[in-house]
């Protein structure tokens, strides 16, 4: 067996049955390719409130994003964040006191697309499918958006960026997290980009695998995948042709309790939990609870299935990832500086935003002013400035 097999072998047995032994070697293959494709790890987490979800705000800006290092946290290692009870649930009325909870309805589990056994082909999206990110987004696209959709791995690599580059980092800084790092956008990167799959989320949405194969990492968006809007839900002939879940992006939570765990399933939907404890073998994607049980999604071979033999834990603390709408909590407070790569701009159709956004206000060099306004300066610009030039040759 090889160490790929025996990756994909551990991450698809039930929890129950995986010794310590195949969780450590699972832990050290990881290593191994990260270190392999010179991928590192966040730096430690210092001193992050378990009130807060933490993330990385930085768009993708000609293929490339940069991170400021003074833009970045010490005690967390991120840049942005946001309070839990800030953030309104995705299902109204329900409390971390009911019975049972699902972020989506799971009668027919089997039959969702991401449930089913996933396009083969490409060894990066066999390797996101045992250990649950493909799960994580499929499901995610589901409870949120109400959309069956089975997500283009590929796609997401694709359209993420080219190059992770870190600026004002100063001369006293030791750590090599900090350097420059190029991605190497291929099916064989195994496991280095699944760290940066939220970027292409970010900017370009999940789309379907009917869109976007994932047999093979994808040259550009097929011209029929280029609907911008979300479809309507359960809307599937049109969802398998629109990308969902556009500006949002992955955040993360330290050290909360099995009933936050609970709040943050009402909040956001599934998400990806780990014990605090860094020597432990509790990696799960949790989609509910039912009478003292957690409701797990595992990876059975190609596809999942659902285990509802873990207990809700009463002690410890949980470590994980969520999905959440992060240009939203971005965006909630416009000044005339935000820039439009980070908050895009507001139609001029829609009179009511339009106006409100104070990026418009200076309609010659307002970052948001009237395009036609700003294109007639500019060529006003360029029709004065060549001829001027020319006197120069």
């Amino acid at each position: 067996m090889t160490d790929l097999e025996a990756f994909e072998t551990c991450g698809g047995l039930q929890n129950s049955k995986l010794t310590r032994n195949c969780i450590m070697s699972k832990l050290l293959l990881i290593i191994a390719l990260a270190v392999f494709s010179f991928a590192r790890p966040r730096p430690v987490v210092k001193a992050a409130d378990p009130a807060y979800i933490y993330f990385d705000s930085q768009k993708i800006v000609e293929d490339k994003v940069v991170i400021q290092y003074a833009e970045i946290d010490g005690d967390s290692g991120f840049t942005q964040k946001v309070k839990i009870t800030d953030i309104t649930p995705i299902r109204e009325n329900v409390t971390t006191a009911e019975t049972s909870y699902t972020a989506f309805a799971t009668g027919t589990f089997d039959n969702l697309k991401t449930s089913k056994a996933f396009t083969t082909g490409c060894a990066l999206v066999a390797s996101i499918h045992s250990e649950g990110t493909y799960g994580f987004y499929g499901y995610a696209a589901l409870a949120i958006k109400g959309l069956d959709i089975a997500p283009s791995i590929t796609g997401l690599v694709k359209f993420g960026p080219s190059e992770i580059n870190y600026g004002g980092v100063p001369e006293t800084e030791t750590s090599d997290y900090y350097d420059n790092v190029t991605l190497t956008k291929t099916c064989d990167s195994k496991v280095y980009e699944i760290d940066y799959l939220t970027y292409g989320l970010n900017t370009y949405g999940i789309y379907s695998d009917e869109c976007i194969s994932n047999k093979g990492i994808p040259e550009a968006i097929p011209t029929a995948c280029e609907i911008t809007e979300d479809p309507v839900p359960d809307s599937n002939a049109q969802a398998a042709f629109t990308s969902t879940l556009k500006g949002y992006r992955e955040g993360f939570f330290f050290k909360v309790t099995p009933a936050t765990l609970k709040d943050l399933l009402i909040r956001f939907g599934p998400l990806i939990t780990y014990s605090s404890d860094r020597y432990s073998n509790v990696y799960r994607l949790l989609v509910g609870w039912d009478a003292g049980k957690w409701v797990v999604v595992k990876a059975s071979g190609d596809t999942y299935v659902l285990d509802k033999t873990e207990n809700v834990e009463t002690t410890g603390t949980f470590d994980g990832i969520v999905i959440l709408d992060t240009d939203a909590i971005l965006c909630k407070e416009i000044t005339a500086e935000t820039p439009k790569e980070l908050c895009s701009c507001p139609s001029k159709d829609d009179k009511e935003a339009y106006d409100a956004d104070p990026r418009t206000k200076d309609k010659k060099t307002g970052i948001c002013a009237a395009g036609t306004m700003r294109a007639a300066w500019a060529v006003v610009v360029a029709v004065l400035a060549v001829p001027a030039l020319s006197l120069f040759w």
